[in-house]
């Protein structure tokens, strides 16, 4: 396993913003799955596409295309509070957002650390110049800087022979679940759904209702 950067003394939390209106996101709470997805489907068609310099074009396809099949990437946050967040991912606050424990998320995957933003994404040098850890860091974990404020950190699952879509789907600890927080616009209608769709093993962490940006109240299931 490669950890990008090392983890601080504190318990660290990762969050995953959510829109309740796409069923397929609500399964990180119904089914307690995490999707790590291929990097073609990502909207920055940068993303995870920087290769070496010294491939052809061509070279440069055929290897994203093996790479895609192989890679899967989760996007989080270590931010619960980030406005642009929850506009873009998790419908204006009319979403949700699930924190997880973020040192037990890691220690089950390949790769994880923060993504750093780049005017221009670093160059990837096929030679003993550039260590395996340099490479993977260019690799996974650049991105350019129209994204900065996303404040990603990112895991990574490697299959190196390649994923079939449910392979994608990982099932979660119940231990690494933290809270649930809920938008400050989410409709009556779906924070009751949302509450009685919680399975019974999920039953006891915290759930919250984000009011006024800065203040939470608890909502007792």
């Amino acid at each position: 396993m490669t950890i990008i950067q090392s983890f601080p003394d504190q318990p660290m939390i990762l969050c995953k913003y959510r829109d309740w209106s796409n069923i397929y996101h609500r399964t990180i709470i119904t089914k307690r799955e995490l999707y790590f997805a291929p990097p073609s489907s990502f909207e920055d068609v940068t993303d995870c596409r920087n290769d070496c310099v010294e491939f052809s074009e061509d070279e440069r396809k055929i290897n994203f295309q093996e790479f895609d099949k192989r890679c899967g990437i989760l996007s989080m946050t270590k931010n619960q509070n980030n406005s642009k967040l929850w506009e873009e991912y998790a419908d204006n606050y009319r979403g949700f957002l699930v924190a997880f424990d973020g040192q037990m998320l890691c220690s089950l995957f390949s790769s994880c650390g923060d993504v750093t933003y780049y005017n221009e994404l670093p160059p990837i040098k096929y030679s003993r110049e550039q260590s395996i850890e340099e490479y993977i860091y260019h690799k996974y974990f650049a991105k350019s800087m129209q994204y900065m404020h996303e404040q990603e950190f990112r895991l990574v699952n490697v299959n190196f022979n390649g994923f079939s879509n449910e392979q994608r789907k990982v099932k979660v600890p119940i231990e690494a679940y933290k809270y649930i927080q809920i938008g400050k616009n989410m409709p009556q209608s779906f924070r009751k759904a949302l509450i009685n769709c919680i399975p019974v093993e999920l039953k006891t962490i915290p759930i919250f209702f984000n009011k006024y940006y800065d203040l939470q109240e608890r909502i007792n299931v």
